[in-house]
Formats: C-alpha cells, structure tokens, sequence
C-alpha cells in the first residue's frame, strides 16, 4: 500500500503545481475492539498546469493503524480537479 500511495501523491506533482495543504485537523481514535484510526480533514490546493485553474477541495482521509503501520485508508474528496487536469490538452 505504501508504494502506491506514495507513487499517487507524487503524480499529483506532475499535474498540479503550487500545491499546498492547509486547515489540518487530525484526531486518533482507539477503539475498545482494538481498532486504531485516525481521522483527518484539511483542505488541498494546487493549481493545474495545463488549465491554470486554481483549486481549493476539501478532504477527508480515515487511516486504519495495525502494529505502527498504516493497513488502510479511505478518502473521500471531489475529484473534478483532477478529472480536469487529466483530460486537458
């Protein structure tokens, strides 16, 4: 997992730049079942270098701990930047 998360953060420096991430909030629940997850919300903007158009897109990321690793993650976020950017001349 780790491999592909990096290559996928990396191919967002291909399409955008001036990326920034801002209004980070992260919490960590422990669950009594002993389940691990943290929670975070922030908002990512980058702008696209074939459009030139700005985007600002808030997220959300859950991540699922086991033994010090991260074994699972969920985003959620709208991908009409990137749908954008992709299908740019």
């Amino acid at each position: 997992m780790e491999k592909t998360v990096k290559e996928g953060f990396k191919f967002h420096h291909t399409i955008f730049n001036y990326i920034r991430v801002t209004e980070v909030y992260a919490h960590t629940t422990y669950f009594k079942e002993g389940d691990v997850w943290t929670n975070s919300w922030f908002t990512w903007m980058g702008t696209g270098n074939k459009t030139g158009i700005g985007f600002s897109n808030r997220c959300h990321f859950d991540m699922k701990w086991e033994n010090g690793k991260i074994v699972e993650m969920l985003c959620y976020y709208d991908n009409t930047s990137l749908n954008m950017e992709m299908a740019a001349q």
